[in-house]
């Protein structure tokens, strides 16, 4: 077309020099363009909010990802073919100004000014035209992959209208809060710390509890397996400078929320105008290897407690990759787990005050049981159900072991003064305990009842 001359070859070059400065320019004006569009559709709410988020160079680091990622989906579904993304391209350059023309005709509608009228004018030809040109791509290049545009697009605007609606409906829920409410204070605070094992997480998180200066101070363990807890609490036991009472609940269906979340309700049950705040210890091993070696549970417990009222969940954070100064952690030597093995009672044993007797024999059940709603204080009753906690006194206190004993109705506290540890006594083993009701704490209690060890598989009645 130029010719062989020198000046022809002079003029060919140009030509590839100038489509390639075209190419370079239209192919970065969106990695420029596009992460700043995003964030202004985000901050309205049409797009994910973290969209908006800047990376440590002040890019829209998020925005680069994304178009990133889109561009190499586009140029592997399509093989790199020039024809193939010629339909995606046009499509969406004209779009965006079919969008652009309708969207500054409204804008001169409602802002008006200085001959507004001929701009509406101008801007609906633009974006009619605009719309036109996609329509006859859409249709032309149909089959050659602008289907899936044609596909794609109803579903992103259906699905960012609801994005935007969602939006909404958030910030309507967290702007509802009368100007003229009254500010309740909790009359008592009830810190909770969760415990899987002894290390410097976990003592982390109680020192934090401890510049809470709540009311009471719990630290709970869920048993899912009773061996290892039989371990964490011969650890814990090993550190006297704990001076904390180590409680271990049952946990039968092994769905930690579910215990964390039953739990709460019964703290905060438990008394008017309480406040429980749940401290939830995590080990921290970088972005990457974290989500490789550990699971989401305390996120999850996290998102069940914070839906009782009066409640709240604190997740605290341990570095464990930072080098720091390792706690000496005490182990004892591997033997039979409390309340298993040749250490478990069988169940037709009574224990009074730590010394086993047997049942006469020619008694065939002597027991009147009342449920334990039904019991009153100052009655000696008959009791029974399941070991839902047991709490052992510090090692550096008076030795007493407290069991929270539960039936269909209610709950009462078994106390066993002198003793910090029972075989057999664990969290989920059915029990029956005779004794006089007391109170404890604003509780029924038994102390140092007579108790009988029921089967495992004895239902609860």
């Amino acid at each position: 077309m130029l010719g062989d001359s020198a000046a022809g070859h002079v003029g060919f070059l140009l030509v590839q020099l100038a489509t390639t400065l075209i190419l370079y320019t239209g192919a970065n004006t969106p990695f420029n363009g596009f992460p700043f569009l995003a964030n202004f559709v985000a901050a309205d709410g049409f797009l994910p909010r973290w969209l908006t988020k800047r990376g440590h160079r002040l890019a829209f680091s998020n925005g680069i990802i994304v178009l990133t990622v889109s561009s190499l989906a586009l140029l592997i579904g399509t093989g790199a073919h020039v024809d193939k993304l010629v339909a995606f391209y046009a499509i969406g350059v004209f779009t965006g100004f079919t969008l652009a023309g309708f969207g500054m005709a409204k804008h001169f509608r409602t802002f008006r000014g200085a001959g507004w009228k001929a701009k509406v004018v101008i801007n609906n030809v633009v974006g009619a035209v605009s719309g036109l040109v996609v329509l006859i791509f859409a249709v032309t290049k149909f089959t050659e992959g602008a289907w899936l545009v044609v596909l794609i697009f109803p579903i992103m605007t259906i699905m960012l209208l609801r994005l935007h609606g969602a939006y909404d409906r958030e910030a309507a829920l967290l702007e509802a809060v009368p100007s003229t409410a009254t500010v309740v204070r909790a009359s008592r605070s009830r810190v909770v710390v969760l415990v899987d094992a002894v290390d410097l997480a976990v003592i982390r998180a109680i020192r934090y509890a401890h510049t809470l200066r709540p009311s009471e101070l719990h630290v709970v363990h869920f048993v899912i397996d009773s061996s290892h807890a039989a371990e964490l609490l011969k650890a814990w036991d090993a550190q006297p400078g704990l001076d904390l009472s180590l409680e271990l609940v049952d946990c039968p269906d092994r769905r930690l929320p579910r215990a964390a979340l039953e739990l709460t309700e019964r703290l905060i049950a438990d008394g008017a105008s309480s406040q429980v705040t749940m401290l939830l210890p995590r080990r921290s091993y970088g972005a990457f290897l974290g989500r490789m070696l550990h699971d989401r549970t305390a996120d999850d417990i996290a998102a069940a407690v914070s839906t009782v009222p009066g409640a709240v969940a604190t997740i605290v954070p341990y570095d464990a990759a930072k080098r720091m100064r390792p706690l000496r952690r005490i182990r004892s030597g591997r033997g039979p787990a409390q309340g298993s093995g040749q250490d478990e009672l069988p169940p037709d044993q009574e224990v009074v005050a730590g010394t086993v007797v047997a049942p006469p024999a020619d008694v065939a059940d002597p027991y009147h049981r009342v449920a334990i709603h039904n019991a009153t204080h100052r009655q000696t009753a008959v009791v029974e159900g399941r070991i839902r906690s047991v709490q052992v006194s510090p090692i550096s206190g008076s030795p007493a072991l407290r069991c929270e004993l539960v039936d269909e109705t209610g709950g009462v506290t078994l106390l066993f003064y002198g003793r910090r540890s029972i075989a057999g006594i664990e969290p989920g083993v059915h029990l029956r305990a005779e004794g006089r009701i007391g109170t404890y704490k604003g509780h029924l209690a038994i102390a140092n009842p007579l108790y009988r060890l029921m089967p495992r598989d004895r239902p609860e009645s």
